[in-house]
């Protein structure tokens, strides 16, 4: 519940280890930490998953796989902090997951309802990550997983603050490695490492810790195919992104991230009524994105529509063959690393086929300061301000010739004959360079951002009721510099700075609760708030251009929530109801046009989408041991405008079309829009026993713009202008049993769950409709096949602690 009223301060101002140690005894609580790391590493995602509440746990965990997204929003009205301090991906608009991935048993999750800075109106989630937040005590576990690898070990250790010479210290170590059992060519090693040093000092009145973690990543990330690759292999966990190299696999969709993050931190506390903390924190490092790229030569995607036998005349021979062939010869459904290596020596030394990576060089410095007074018990006055400012460096790297001596650096994408007839030179101060392995090429940028922000907030409770108001108005400013003076965008409009764009951006909160003793609850939110557009989205192709997008406009979000809430030692329910507009939305996209026959920036503006929706959740103790529990989500998420598309020719910026794209109706791809949960628990002799059934329906597929313009319907059938897959109802079934040790003021535990018992394999959890048409015998255009996501099957997770 998002109503906040001075005993949420007070937890947070002074964190109660032993409400801390008995909520970590019990065995509920017990497997809700394995979910939170079970969820962490399943799925080659960090999100920091906490759970406040059974319907947290029902609708987070169950349906993680599914790609849901609560109440239909995207990720860029989420907020992830970590000791107060956001952590963002602010180029693209979405929590910095891979700075913290790892860090899931790290601290003390604060939820919306504790969220004290003001934020947008998605999930906010702070983590109390110092050593005098946390309870004494320490951690070692153990796990094994056949999701997306192997093995995974942590350790933990918080000492709490020492009474009498002030000091404290919270260390904590991870790693999780090995292949996938399920998905060929999937791997994970990744790696943490976190540690915070505080002093108490002052008469007790100040507080200082040096915090500091590095959680390097490595994952082989698997890429969506078409219904035709999947029956053709017989497997819907067919992974095109992977071939055999020297016998053993080897992946082209590669993720790392190597962030160094640190943090300063100083408390000042006059007892209960003020409270003044501050911070800089500091985060470095890089993240990086591996594909295949090529020159000159047939694309290598082994289930690229020209390698599939579909695209074979029909009856023909060679479509046989292209279909024999994709179900024996595994270098034909695979990436066949050894033709492209052959091919590159073959027309050596300049290569047609290369590994590289999309490389992000952080260098981003936030600093913070918050306000808490509180003039009586039933007031408090919060304030702050943040400043967060970053220069990141983006460039493509050459990580494997595959053979060849060098990479020319030129666009060949961008060629056409009526505007260059030779290659497109990518840097025209080093004209024709020959790229060696580890060099970069392509595109070379930085974007420098600067985002101030004030905020305040204030609550009261007077007799039963809780009254709060905040704000924040800021400002966010982004400008690029390019390292290189592209071809056919030379001088100021590729090489050097563009001009600042300035957004300023503001936010109204404000609700009412009223509490019937600590049974009853019911409250009213508000949001209000002006969101400028991301780097990503207003730069028309910011890895060659200075450019923006024209006419770009803030965001504009409008939500309410009413929540209510009753709990007894034998009964709790939930109900909440939402609704939410966002509008005003800019969005821009690159693929290529077969209507106009070449590479486009299509810029669209004006989208709006409408999120409404009914949450609901209640517990039953049926007997002393035994409990039942339902939760579920009944959601409308939908467009509710057709956006106005600006498109450019890629390789020009030529201005080629202006059109309506018939978005209105169609349902957003934020997972199931319909989702329930019932599952019965059982906890004798600190064991834990549950099993829970799964439901879910109205998963819709992401549209794409182009066939849904007036002269795709032109060429094309209508029903391919209105039309959105809705991949279906389905059910999974989930089990869980753990025990718990008691070894005096210690407990070790062994903890296990097996999620879709039932092996279903044919569930679509997600997919994307091809930007493609293509045109066929008759000269109608018809969309390329779409892709999909496949819900794994029987999936386990085993986990041994030992807490002490």
């Amino acid at each position: 519940m998002r109503i906040f009223i001075p005993f949420f301060f007070i937890f947070l101002s002074l964190y109660d280890k032993a409400t801390a140690q008995s909520r970590q005894s019990d065995p509920a609580a017990e497997r809700a930490a394995w979910r939170m790391d079970a969820d962490e590493d399943a799925f080659g995602f960090g999100p920091l998953h906490a759970y406040d509440s059974y319907f947290g746990q029902a609708t987070g965990f169950g349906f993680s796989f599914m790609r849901y997204r609560p109440r239909g929003y995207d990720w860029r009205y989420r907020t992830l902090r970590m000791g107060g301090v956001a952590f963002a991906d602010w180029f693209r608009g979405a929590p910095a997951w891979n700075a913290v991935s790892g860090l899931t048993a790290v601290g003390t999750a604060v939820y919306d309802r504790d969220r004290l800075i003001p934020g947008s109106v998605g999930r906010s989630e702070d983590r109390l990550i110092l050593p005098w937040q946390q309870a004494k005590g320490g951690k070692i576990a153990f796990s094994t997983s056949n999701r997306t690898y192997k093995l995974r070990g942590t350790a933990g250790y918080n000492s709490g603050e020492n009474e009498r010479n002030g000091w404290g210290y919270s260390l904590f170590a991870s790693r999780s490695w090995g292949r996938s059992y399920s998905i060929d060519g999937v791997w994970n090693d990744s790696w943490a490492a976190f540690g915070s040093l505080s002093k108490r000092f002052g008469g007790g009145k100040h507080r200082i810790a040096l915090t500091a973690w590095y959680a390097p990543t490595q994952r082989a990330l698997p890429s969506a195919s078409t219904a035709e690759a999947y029956a053709l292999t017989g497997d819907n966990l067919y992974n095109p992104a992977w071939g055999r190299w020297d016998g053993k696999q080897r992946s082209a969709n590669v993720r790392k991230a190597r962030q160094p993050v640190a943090m300063l931190t100083h408390e000042y506390a006059s007892g209960d009524r003020l409270r003044i903390a501050t911070t800089l924190a500091a985060r470095l490092g890089t993240e990086s994105y591996s594909g295949i790229d090529w020159q000159n030569a047939p694309n290598p995607r082994p289930d690229y529509y020209r390698n599939m036998p579909s695209f074979q005349p029909e009856g023909s021979a060679i479509r046989e063959r292209v279909t024999e062939l994709w179900r024996t010869d595994e270098n034909v459904r695979q990436i066949d690393w050894a033709a492209l290596a052959e091919r590159n020596r073959y027309d050596s030394p300049r290569a047609h086929y290369i590994l590289a990576s999309r490389v992000r060089d952080y260098r981003e410095f936030t600093f913070q300061s918050a306000a808490e007074w509180r003039p009586d018990n039933k007031t408090l006055l919060r304030g702050g301000i943040e400043l967060a400012g970053a220069e990141n460096l983006n460039y493509k790297r050459l990580d494997d010739l595959l053979g060849a001596d060098y990479w020319l650096d030129v666009d060949v994408f961008a060629e056409n004959p009526e505007d260059i007839r030779n290659n497109t030179q990518s840097d025209m101060r080093h004209p024709n360079r020959q790229v060696r392995e580890g060099e970069a090429f392509g595109y070379k940028y930085s974007v420098q951002m600067l985002a101030p922000r004030l905020w305040t907030r204030f609550t009261k409770r007077h007799r039963e009721w809780d009254f709060e108001a905040a704000g924040s108005l800021g400002m966010a400013a982004c400008r690029r510099f390019g390292y290189y003076d592209k071809q056919n965008f030379p001088g100021s409009e590729s090489f050097g700075w563009s001009p600042w764009l300035t957004r300023a951006e503001w936010l109204v909160e404000g609700g009412a609760g009223y509490n019937v003793g600590s049974r009853f609850r019911a409250g009213f939110r508000f949001t209000a708030q002006s969101l400028a557009p991301t780097p990503q989205n207003a730069f028309i192709s910011p890895e060659y251009r200075n450019a923006y997008v024209p006419g770009l406009k803030n965001e504009n979000i409008l939500g309410a929530e009413l929540r209510i809430d009753y709990r007894t030692p034998f009964f709790r329910a939930y109900f909440g109801t939402f609704a939410t507009s966002l509008r005003n939305r800019t969005e821009v996209r690159d693929f290529y046009d077969d209507l106009n026959h070449f590479f486009c920036n299509y810029l669209m503006s004006g989208i709006d989408t409408r999120h409404l929706g009914v949450e609901l959740s209640a517990e039953v103790q049926l007997g002393r041991q035994l409990w039942l529990r339902a939760a579920g989500v009944l959601s409308d998420n939908r467009y509710t405008s057709n956006p106005r598309a600006l498109e450019l020719q890629e390789s020009t910026g030529a201005e080629t079309e202006t059109e309506t794209v018939f978005y209105k109706s169609l349902r957003t791809a934020t997972g199931p829009q319909t989702i329930g949960v019932l599952e019965i628990e059982y906890t004798p002799r600190s064991w834990i026993l549950s099993a829970a059934l799964n439901g879910f329906a109205g998963n819709y597929i992401a549209p794409t713009p182009l066939r849904r313009t007036e002269r795709a319907l032109e060429k094309t059938d209508y029903r391919i202008l209105f039309d959105q897959e809705n991949f279906g109802a389905g059910a999974t079934i989930d089990l869980f049993v753990g025990k718990t040790f008691y070894l005096g003021e210690q407990r070790a535990g062994i903890y296990a769950g097996i999620n879709n018992v039932l092996n279903r394999r044919n569930i679509r959890t997600g997919g994307y409709e091809s930007s493609r048409l293509r045109r066929n015998a008759d000269g109608d255009y018809l969309p390329l096949d779409s892709k999909y996501y496949y819900a794994q099957g029987i999936n386990f997770f085993v986990t041994a602690t030992w807490r002490f």
